[in-house]
């Protein structure tokens, strides 16, 4: 498509479709001036010419931190130069790791948008591990051919999900340094992605008492670190590495900047749940302490969960917990059990003016309690 490039033309292009990785505008003033749009709404202004008898293009910058009148000059003196024979573009040198590695420190320099210590963690042992073989591989080599083998190789030797998270730890670290297009969108283009079945286990209503009767068999500190995954729906690394310290007034507080969406999570625990938790509480630093574990809190639980008689996950138990409790009658509200599940939509309003008191949550807490343990003595 062609028009010409002005700031209010640039703000209204239409995006293109998810399967394709962007489309290119050209501008009518300057040939060879254009932009291109991702599926995302990244809009970033080109150059492209011939010199030396082969086509180039180089980026020159995303819409918002250059405009069109800038972006444009800066085109004409880089095809000035192709004219002369000049290079438009300095050789992309960098190594696959080099462009991971600039990835992972912008996001974690407190510039910009920042990826959380998990995500980081993560994408670290990717680096690490699956694209090891791969580290020395300069980045113009990366084209559409490569991330097919790479992508399929990853699949074959370390899975399906693996492969996937591997080639979009790619993507966002070629978007980051700028390569266009991203070779990576050819798994778009093609159908490659590997499809990932969405997990939905969890304990159904007639099998939670005996599950919970199981659980009550094991050593205090793992009996204790399952049941607050059931009974309070909380991640497990919030649940494991949970300090004495952070038990208060019977409640469980998660500091700002701990939970997934980094939001203060405060949950009190019911009658039934804090009965088990309160001889835990001797002083020491770990709720859930282990003495096997260098951590010195407990780090796994999936051997004492397939003694309880179900194939579940820790997950599992967090999808049992809102099941269970949107179950309740009457039901709680969908804020009360979004609160509860620290879950926040930011863009719902409301949500940000509904103060739900502890009280409160203990209450609705202590209905889901007697309603689990509940079927166990009638039963």
């Amino acid at each position: 498509m062609k028009l010409k490039l002005t700031k209010a033309a640039v703000e209204s292009l239409p995006l293109p479709p998810p399967e394709k990785s962007q489309e290119l505008h050209y501008d009518t003033v300057l040939p060879g001036f254009g932009v291109y749009v991702t599926p995302k709404g990244v809009k970033t202004y080109f150059v492209e010419g011939r010199t030396n008898g082969s086509k180039v293009r180089r980026s020159l910058g995303r819409h918002g931190v250059i405009f069109p009148d800038a972006a444009r000059e800066e085109a004409r003196q880089i095809l000035l130069g192709m004219v002369k024979g000049d290079a438009p573009v300095k050789k992309v040198t960098k190594s696959l790791k080099e462009v991971i590695d600039t990835y992972l420190d912008t996001r974690t320099s407190g510039q910009g948008r920042q990826i959380k210590p998990k995500t980081y963690e993560g994408y670290v042992w990717l680096r690490d591990t699956v694209w090891l073989d791969w580290h020395n591989k300069p980045v113009k080599q990366i084209m559409d051919e490569f991330v097919i083998t790479a992508h399929a190789k990853i699949t074959k030797d370390r899975g399906p999900v693996c492969a996937n998270n591997a080639l979009r730890m790619l993507r966002a670290a070629l978007n980051f340094s700028e390569v266009i297009p991203n070779p990576v969108h050819v798994l778009s283009r093609k159908s490659l992605w590997n499809p990932e079945k969405k997990r939905k286990g969890f304990i159904k209503k007639f099998g939670v008492a005996a599950w919970i009767e199981q659980a009550e068999l094991l050593d205090g500190w793992m009996k204790g670190a399952v049941l607050m995954l059931l009974f309070l729906g909380l991640r497990k690394n919030e649940v494991l590495t949970l300090k004495q310290t952070q038990i208060k007034d019977r409640c469980v507080v998660l500091e700002e900047g701990t939970t997934k969406n980094s939001d203060e999570h405060v949950i009190p625990m019911g009658p039934y749940l804090w009965a088990r938790i309160k001889p835990l509480l001797d002083g020491s630093e770990y709720v859930f302490q282990s003495r096997k574990s260098e951590a010195g809190h407990i780090v796994d639980v999936r051997k004492s969960l397939a003694k309880l008689g179900e194939e579940i996950t820790v997950h599992d138990l967090r999808r049992t917990f809102v099941s269970h409790l949107n179950a309740l009658e009457p039901a709680p509200s969908k804020y009360t059990i979004k609160r509860l599940m620290n879950h926040r939509a930011r863009e719902d309003v409301t949500d940000d003016y509904i103060q739900i008191e502890l009280d409160t949550l203990r209450k609705v807490l202590t209905r889901l309690e007697l309603e689990m343990v509940g079927i166990a003595q009638t039963t």
